[in-house]
């Protein structure tokens, strides 16, 4: 894979940086566009965004990457000597390879950034940033000025569409608060096989890395507490965030994972004393039949999120962003999961009913048990012998 150097493109209102790729016999752009007031603070003179963006193609198809300009050496060697090895041990299928640079770029630029800016999708994980770093009793230096909105594969059938009007539909909370609401379209989407889920921390990284003249710090809202990451092969990579978030910094801008200080209950708890989120609070997986902005109240994150709420005593402050009526017709069966699973963020829900108090219906319990029974009886269940050894 070969990067050539970053150029700025007009295109209408936005602006694009963009980039020449050349892998897999074809060449294409990978491009980042935000609207013109932001585009003086576009990188230039680094690769780091693309070099980021592109990591896991790359590694997933055993492709050296031949960056053909400048990008970070703190984040050539971070990569080289530490994330690459994360993500090797989360999904085997992604194997290191080189990256050869032009140049290594060290110097810092002056008058230095000081923006922090956190992605903001209003779901409860970067409501919670919000609860600490804008909220909160926080310091200058982590004290938030400015949310981000990416397209960069999130939005899943939805796709362009689906961004356009999410990110409409939360501008306003973005102005109730004050705060500079930017938003960043790409074709990144295009460049991955692997799935958003298995992926997104440096898809999002890379697009805030575009911007490395406005911002010193950028603080990513991981989903899993402390206690429950690691790093070893999971399904999702994000257990593996408070070790390999940082490690996506460069000399200008720092990547700091945040919210891993939390469980998702507790998280939730903070959400619920911020009444912007009684308004704006967005968790669905796919918004209302996949196109329109809003929460379908039936995908397992909202149920997980009503849920939550009903324990806590405050999914009625909610009414305007759930249909609650659906949320009922799926509760038992949510949570008759949630007796029967080893998910962390759903035993957190029945360890808070529990210490509360408050049992789930018997049908739920009962068909929850017993999903639980006889996935460890197949769990250690030999492998049945074949046809053939059966004859011998």
């Amino acid at each position: 894979m070969k990067l050539g150097k970053p150029e700025l493109v007009e295109r209408g209102q936005e602006v694009q940086i963009r980039a020449s790729v050349e892998w897999e016999g074809r060449k294409e752009y990978l491009w980042y566009a935000v609207e013109r007031p932001y585009a003086g603070y576009l990188t230039t003179e680094r690769l780091d965004a693309f070099v980021v963006g592109l990591l896991l193609p790359a590694m997933a198809a055993g492709e050296d990457i031949r960056v053909e300009g400048p990008m970070s050496e703190k984040l050539h060697w971070n990569l080289t000597h530490y994330y690459m090895r994360i993500m090797s041990s989360v999904n085997p299928a992604l194997r290191p390879v080189h990256i050869i640079a032009a140049e290594r770029y060290n110097r810092r630029p002056t008058p230095a950034p000081v923006g922090v800016a956190t992605g903001f999708s209003a779901g409860i994980d970067s409501f919670c940033v919000l609860a600490d770093h804008f909220f909160g009793d926080v310091s200058p230096g982590y004290k938030l000025t400015h949310l981000i909105f990416n397209n960069v594969g999130s939005h899943l059938q939805g796709a362009r569409t689906l961004f356009l009007n999410r990110y409409e539909r939360l501008r306003p909370c973005a102005d109730s608060l004050d705060l500079p609401f930017i938003r960043i379209d790409s074709n990144l989407d295009d460049f991955f096989q692997l799935r958003f889920g298995h992926s997104h921390s440096p898809r999002n990284a890379s697009a805030v890395l575009a911007l490395q003249g406005l911002f010193h710090r950028y603080l990513y809202a991981s989903a899993y507490r402390y206690e429950d990451c690691f790093v070893h092969r999971a399904q999702l990579p994000a257990y593996a965030d408070p070790m390999a978030i940082p490690l996506l910094s460069t000399e200008t801008m720092e990547c700091i994972s945040t919210g891993s200080q939390y469980s998702r209950v507790e998280k939730t708890a903070k959400v619920a004393e911020i009444p912007l989120s009684y308004e704006y609070l967005d968790v669905c997986y796919h918004g209302v039949d996949c196109w329109e902005a809003g929460n379908c109240s039936v995908c397992k994150k909202c149920v997980r999120t009503l849920l939550t709420f009903e324990l806590l005593g405050k999914a009625h402050l909610y009414k305007k962003v759930f249909a609650l009526d659906r949320y009922v017709g799926m509760r038992h069966r949510f949570m008759a999961k949630t007796v029967g699973s080893d998910d962390p963020l759903l035993k957190e829900i029945a360890h808070l009913a529990k210490t509360q108090g408050r049992w789930f219906p018997l049908r739920a319990t009962v068909t929850g048990i017993s999903r639980r029974i006889m996935r460890r009886i197949k769990d250690k269940r030999p492998w049945r012998r074949t046809r053939k050894q059966r004859r011998s």
